[in-house]
């Protein structure tokens, strides 16, 4: 939780990220008024056995999937992909 919340202070100061609404839960459908929307979850995590088993407290490795999602609203195919790029860069 603490990894996704960092990112999600780290995209909330993001200049030109285009969000009204950031969300680190998946709330059902964004209302018009809320968007543009962010969304960032944990959408998987693994965790792996780091040193020795009889050897101190137990300690894990963990391989954690952040997903972002970006909804921006109405637009034409053309001027949203342009979007998608430019906004996969800055982020």
């Amino acid at each position: 939780m603490r990894i996704r919340d960092a990112i999600t202070e780290r995209l909330k100061v993001l200049p030109g990220l285009p969000a009204l609404t950031i969300r680190n839960q998946p709330i059902p459908q964004l209302q018009e008024d809320e968007l543009p929307g962010l969304l960032v979850v944990i959408m998987g995590e693994t965790l792996s056995p780091d040193g020795d088993a009889n050897d101190g407290p137990p300690r894990f490795e963990a391989e954690i999937t952040i997903g972002i999602s970006l909804v921006e609203g109405y637009e034409t195919p053309e001027r949203i992909d342009g979007d998608i790029d430019a906004l996969i860069t800055l982020i």
